[in-house]
């Protein structure tokens, strides 16, 4: 099942409250390589520039999906922990200079690769000299973090692509 055509929607009219996008193993299908390739359209096509998180941990998600996600600029986080990615795919985010956070544990990937990408994205933090975007994904890769205690205004729940004030549910 492709993503829906609501969720679509609300990338695309690159709503301010829309920063996190969640869309983790509990959608109602996995995500495929076709499925991410239509939602980077959609970002890029957008010109959304204020979702700054996506979560795709658990996912069916290779190569092709991984290459995808490597060109997007504005995105600071991507979490891809889980899917289907090889060194190929992990390879396509070292061309990628915005990334700040990266999360591909759990994948085919070697270390060697693993370690060359670690390297790239701390480079990538060490030019920006301002605070990496707030996330659920700490560090230049992997160690992803616990969704804060609700006490905070952010909610976070699976399956939610999340903003501060307003969650839009995802379908």
């Amino acid at each position: 099942m492709p993503i829906h055509p609501d969720d679509i929607k609300s990338i695309r009219s690159n709503d301010p409250s829309l920063t996190l996008l969640h869309l983790g193993s509990c959608y109602p299908s996995y995500l495929k390589d076709q499925d991410i390739i239509q939602l980077v359209d959609a970002i890029k096509t957008s010109k959304n520039t204020h979702l700054k998180t996506i979560i795709l941990a658990e996912n069916e998600i290779e190569d092709e999906g991984a290459k995808a996600l490597s060109t997007l600029t504005t995105v600071k986080v991507i979490s891809l922990g889980g899917n289907y990615i090889s060194d190929e795919g992990a390879k396509a985010f070292l061309r990628n200079e915005f990334l700040l956070g990266l999360d591909l544990e759990g994948n085919d990937i070697s270390p060697e690769v693993m370690a060359e990408v670690e390297k790239h994205i701390q480079k990538n933090k060490d030019r920006f000299e301002k605070k990496p975007p707030e996330s659920p994904i700490q560090g230049g890769i992997f160690t992803p973090k616990s969704p804060p205690s609700s006490s905070g205004d952010e909610q976070h729940t699976d399956c939610v692509a999340h903003s501060p004030k307003t969650p839009i549910e995802v379908r």
